[in-house]
């Protein structure tokens, strides 16, 4: 074959190669993007969904349920979770309408005229009650863990169910226990609120923030930035709105939650299809200023508060570590976004160098503090306690197996929604009990809950 064939053909395999590489990374893009389009309902994201965005992002970073550390084996499982989905509070419901007597009846634009025969499915009288999906979630939870740690669930005399006293999360508990809970097996649901509600009694936290309107100043500013008003003009225009109505923050939110709530009962909705994914970036955000600034970073009381609850699970794994008779096996806890946000931020994940404002959105379209993936319906983190056979192991075996070289008798690792996560003082996904307990002494023997929040007697709330 002469030079200048050779040439030719070595052109255009290369030619072929960067065709085929191009569409392969077009591909990955495009995944991605739909990807995203699953996880941007902050909280109201169903759990489903997260797991369809892993999917097909195709997510590697953390692994769910990875196989165990040679000769380690779990003695506890302590797992906290959010009540399933469920149907949208009063006030949700309320923006809805506000957005729907704008909107439905007076769309022009033929790819969207559908919107005009709309009918709502979330009444009034259904306010917050748990949905099919919602128990569905949980069921599918029991299974995940029951399989990831059976010999830590097969006795169920040895598993402790707590709960608060709210309906939605009673029920998660109990399709939970549907689910894993032998023939003739009667489970007890223990109901505790100052561990699952603790922030109906932190007279502190409702003065300060959860009362307080200019505690949620971010959010609101951010309501009325530039971007919103930017979003409001365009989806006007891509409606085109008879009588030149005019859209505003509000209605986008209510036209946000629709999208939402209907992605999470029905996997879509025609609402979504107005907001492209930079859209769906813009009120993602806008919900997650209220979620950081009235649950989590925003301000110390709003995770101080959740002391309580840290030190109940640190106190029940040191009876497993302690080997103390009849110590659960298993705990699981069934609580609210204001139970597990907090949570989070005691123990220091998802934390953002920067705190999140109105005015810094571009700045954060990659943060670790995203609602979506952290808190959806039916989150949840487990702590899993292990005995290890120090004796038996080699630093080798354990830096090829990608655990710490110097694993102590008792290890313990961190799961959010399933994925092992690395908590902040610690080098791995796989920390020794020790240095846990060390980092989270000031909560777990010294939790001032009285000095923080001011006790008081409950009153009711709108919580998630």
């Amino acid at each position: 074959m002469s030079a200048p064939v050779e040439c030719k053909l070595f052109t255009l395999v290369l030619l072929i190669l960067i065709f085929i590489l191009a569409s392969e990374l077009s591909n990955c893009k495009t995944n991605e993007s739909d990807a995203m389009k699953y996880v941007c309902f902050s909280s109201k994201t169903a759990y489903e969904n997260l797991l369809k965005y892993r999917r097909t992002a195709n997510i590697k970073d953390g692994f769910v349920f990875p196989p165990r550390p040679m000769k380690c084996q779990p003695i506890q499982l302590n797992v906290v979770l959010r009540h399933g989905t469920r149907h949208p509070s009063v006030k949700d419901i309320q923006k809805m309408q506000a957005c729907t007597t704008k909107v439905v009846g007076n769309v022009i634009n033929a790819d969207f005229v559908h919107l005009n025969n709309w009918k709502s499915s979330f009444p009034l009288s259904h306010e917050k009650q748990l949905v099919d999906v919602g128990r569905r979630e949980h069921e599918d939870l029991a299974v995940k863990y029951s399989t990831a740690f059976p010999e830590l669930i097969s006795d169920f005399s040895r598993v402790k169910i707590v709960s608060s006293r709210i309906s939605r999360s009673l029920e998660s508990a109990q399709s939970f226990i549907n689910k894993i809970a032998g023939v003739g097996e009667t489970p007890k649901i223990n109901i505790n609120d100052h561990i699952m509600r603790f922030f109906e009694y932190c007279q502190n936290y409702l003065d300060r923030v959860d009362h307080n309107k200019s505690a949620n100043s971010e959010m609101k500013k951010f309501k009325n930035g530039p971007e919103m008003k930017q979003l409001a003009t365009s989806l006007g225009e891509k409606l085109s709105l008879q009588n030149n109505i005019q859209l505003n923050g509000d209605d986008l939110m209510g036209l946000f939650r629709i999208c939402a709530y209907e992605v999470a009962f029905y996997g879509f909705s025609h609402w979504c299809d107005v907001l492209n994914l930079e859209d769906l970036h813009v009120l993602d955000y806008l919900d997650d200023l209220k979620q950081y600034w009235k649950k989590s970073y925003g301000y110390v009381v709003n995770y101080a508060q959740s002391c309580p609850l840290l030190a109940d699970i640190i106190h029940t794994l040191d009876s497993a570590a302690d080997s103390k008779e009849g110590h659960p096996k298993a705990v699981f806890q069934f609580g609210h976004a204001e139970t597990i946000f907090p949570l989070f931020c005691l123990l220091g994940l998802f934390k953002d160098e920067v705190p999140l404002r109105a005015d810094n959105f571009r700045v954060h379209r990659n943060r670790k503090f995203r609602s979506s993936v952290i808190s959806p319906f039916a989150g949840n983190i487990a702590f899993v306690l292990y005995h290890c056979d120090k004796e038996g192991m080699t630093s080798e075996e354990n830096r090829r197996d990608g655990w710490p070289e110097d694993i102590q008798n008792l290890m313990v690792q961190v799961y959010v929604n399933e994925k092992l996560v690395q908590l902040p003082f610690c080098g791995h996904k796989m920390c020794s009990y020790e240095e846990f307990k060390k980092n989270y002494k000031q909560y777990a023997t010294n939790c001032d809950y009285n000095g923080v929040c001011k006790r008081k007697t409950p009153e009711k709330k709108d919580e998630l």
